[in-house]
C-alpha cells in the first residue's frame, strides 16, 4: 500500500512539475476523419478520389490517410498537408515551436510501391516540410532510412534542433531556423523514389503526425521521484 501511495504520488509531482504552460504538443490520429488535410498540389485535393480518409485499422488502430501518388518530382513530391488556413487538425501544428519547446516531429507512413510488371519492392524516402503560413520560408526535414511496401506502418521522425544537418533550410542563408519554427503554418509529408520510378504511381498512407516538447527538468525530478518511490510530499522547485 505505501509502495502505491510512492508511486501515485511521485506520478504526480511529473505531471505537476513537468512540461511549461506554453510547450506544444499535438497527435493527429485521423480517428474520425481527415481532419481537413488533403493531399498534394500534383495528386489533387481534398473531394479528389485519389486522396481518402479510411476509416480503418491505421498505425493506432482507427482511422488513416491514402492517396494515390501521380509522378515523383526530382527531389521529392508531398503528399499529404496540413495547411493552417484550412484549419487542418483544428490548428494544432501552428504556432511558435520554439516557444513551445517542440523537438520532435514524427509520423507512421506505409506505401505499395513494386516494380511495374515484376512485383519487386521499391524503396521509398520520405521526407517532412515544416512552412510558415506563407508556404515559404520553409524547412525539409530529410529521413535517411527508406521504407519498403514490406515494412508496413513505419515511425518516421525528425529532429526540430538548429543544429540537425538533415534539416535544410529552404532560401538560406536569407532565412534561418527561427524565421520557420517561430511561426509555423504548414505541415507537410512528402516522398522521394529512385529516379528510374519518378512516373510509376503508387499508394501511400500516413496516420498519427505528432509534435512533442523537450522533458523539462522539472518532469525529469518527478520522474526521479517516482523511480525512487518516495512517500512524502516535495514541493515543485
Amino acid at each position: 500500500m505505501m509502495k502505491r501511495k510512492a508511486l501515485t504520488l511521485g506520478l504526480g509531482l511529473a505531471l505537476l512539475c513537468g512540461a511549461p504552460a506554453s510547450a506544444l504538443t499535438f497527435t493527429e490520429n485521423f480517428s474520425t476523419d481527415a481532419a481537413n488535410w488533403t493531399d498534394g498540389p500534383g495528386n489533387g485535393d481534398a473531394g479528389n478520389p485519389t486522396f481518402n480518409w479510411i476509416d480503418g485499422v491505421g498505425s493506432d488502430g482507427d482511422g488513416y490517410l491514402e492517396t494515390l501518388a501521380g509522378a515523383i518530382n526530382d527531389p521529392g513530391t508531398i503528399l499529404f498537408r496540413a495547411t493552417g488556413a484550412n484549419g487542418a487538425s483544428g490548428g494544432g501544428f501552428t504556432g511558435d515551436w520554439i516557444a513551445g519547446n517542440v523537438t520532435r516531429l514524427s509520423a507512421f507512413v506505409r506505401h505499395d510501391f513494386t516494380v511495374p510488371g515484376v512485383g519487386s519492392p521499391v524503396p521509398v524516402n520520405f521526407f517532412f516540410r515544416i512552412a510558415t503560413g506563407g508556404n515559404f520560408p520553409a524547412a525539409v526535414g530529410i529521413v535517411p532510412i527508406p521504407v519498403l511496401p514490406s515494412a508496413g506502418w513505419t515511425e518516421i521522425a525528425m529532429d526540430i534542433d538548429p543544429t540537425n544537418p538533415l534539416l535544410v533550410i529552404e532560401g538560406a542563408p536569407a532565412f534561418d531556423f527561427d524565421d520557420v519554427f517561430s511561426n509555423v503554418g504548414n505541415v507537410q509529408v512528402g516522398a522521394s523514389v529512385p529516379v528510374a520510378f519518378e512516373n510509376v504511381p503508387f499508394t501511400s498512407n500516413v496516420d498519427e503526425v505528432s509534435i512533442v516538447p523537450e522533458p523539462s527538468t522539472g518532469l525529469l525530478l518527478g520522474l526521479g521521484v517516482l523511480t525512487l518511490g518516495l512517500g512524502r510530499r516535495r514541493a515543485c522547485a
